[in-house]
């Protein structure tokens, strides 16, 4: 897909966030609001310099290294069952124990030391172990496919069936040994996109397929009430969700008079169309897609929209869930009628809060007797698809078996 246009929504505190628009081709254009796209990236130079060094200690390697940088994932972790395999590319009988050692249960906290903490990488295993020269076939048997990175589609083909949008976090994660980790795919991405954040004429494609999603779509009935709960970059699919429900109901798009920021309490009091729950740290600083946002409530695309911010007063963090349990009650009336939640982002801590929050409205409003009974109810939800989840978390494969 040909890269059109790219801008950075936030670059605060570390965080940097990046908007793509493509133009796609017949492949794409099916697509609904809801699904996502795959991103096929290579692999790092680095990474592809380290693994072609250490196969051709002792083998042939084409000079293109194009299998290095599209099939293996180089920058997979450091396992106990890679470490198995790089003993047996080891010439060195020290680095071939030291393999041995780290993969055998005697050796877990040296693996917990040398391995996990650090988040060692398998190109930087190639860096550590000298001797180590897999063949190309050994190599690509035992590494993990390089995967594609998948992101929710920002756009609606409502409005331009020709073209797409996603937004993406640049990843940058500290490992508990405390080194900076940059996101394979991000970081390639923020780096092909440069020129265009810049302003600079540029020519570039994006290698991408469609995922479509087999449920996290809106209802038939655009005027059918819907609950959406999407922090950070969460909320993007939710951006193609409004712009879909706004085409749909023949709505103008034409810019509106944005009002100024919402403040996070205690805000709307009343639950209708559509309504968004949107957190980010600061309303200054990485509010995503603020004036698109504003433009939806201000056409009444959007019947509610509700900010919490983390950062903006100190001592005083505000989440999504603390404003999902300040509208508990509307929130209930909500859930009583069987209509539709969505919630996308953040897997690992976000969706588990949010999961609590709505139990206590459950729970508050008795619409279950019992934890174990809201339980239950959320449960139904789910099966019945009405309670709709969007969810990632960070890929952790350290340690993933079981030392023999």
């Amino acid at each position: 897909a040909r890269v059109v246009s790219a801008r950075v929504l936030c670059e605060s505190e570390g965080r940097r966030v990046v908007e793509v628009r493509l133009e796609i081709g017949a492949a794409l254009l099916e697509y609904r609001p809801g699904d996502c796209v795959g991103v096929r990236c290579p692999n790092p130079e680095l990474a592809v310099r380290a693994a072609a060094a250490a196969v051709r200690r002792r083998h042939a390697l084409d000079d293109d290294d194009d299998a290095l940088r599209t099939r293996p994932d180089l920058s997979a972790a450091v396992t106990r069952s890679l470490l198995r395999a790089a003993a047996t590319w080891c010439d060195d009988p020290k680095e071939r124990d030291a393999c041995l050692v780290l993969a055998a249960k005697a050796g877990a906290k040296l693996y917990e030391a040398v391995v996990s903490r650090p988040r060692l990488r398998l190109y930087e295993l190639f860096e550590t172990l000298r001797s180590a020269s897999p063949s190309l076939d050994a190599l690509l048997a035992a590494a993990p496919p390089l995967a594609a990175r998948f992101y929710s589609i920002a756009s609606s083909p409502l409005v331009d069936p020709t073209h797409i949008a996603f937004a993406f976090s640049v990843v940058r994660v500290r490992t508990p040994s405390g080194r900076l980790l940059d996101g394979v795919c991000t970081a390639w991405l923020d780096a092909v996109l440069a020129p265009f954040c810049r302003g600079e004429p540029a020519d570039l494609s994006v290698d991408l397929f469609l995922k479509p999603t087999d449920s996290f779509t809106l209802p038939d009935d655009p005027n059918q009430p819907v609950v959406m709960v999407g922090p950070g970059t969460g909320v993007s699919p939710f951006l193609g969700f409004l712009a879909h429900r706004r085409a749909a109901l023949g709505q103008s798009s034409a810019p509106a008079k944005l009002p100024g920021s919402r403040p996070a309490l205690p805000g709307s009091k009343r639950l209708s169309t559509t309504t968004l729950y949107f957190g980010c740290r600061h309303p200054d600083r990485d509010w995503l897609f603020r004036d698109e946002m504003n433009a939806f409530l201000a056409d009444g695309t959007l019947s509610s929209l509700r900010c919490a911010f983390s950062r903006r007063t100190p001592g005083d963090k505000v989440y999504v869930q603390h404003l999902m349990r300040h509208d508990a009650k509307l929130l209930a009336d909500h859930l009583r009628h069987r209509r539709h939640v969505y919630v996308c982002g953040d897997g690992a801590n976000m969706a588990k809060d949010v999961n609590a929050a709505l139990l206590d409205v459950i729970l508050q409003a008795n619409l279950a007797p019992d934890p174990d009974a809201a339980a239950a109810y959320l449960d139904a939800m789910k099966r019945d698809r009405r309670l709709l989840l969007d969810l990632w978390s960070p890929v952790d494969d350290y340690d993933d078996e079981s030392a023999e």
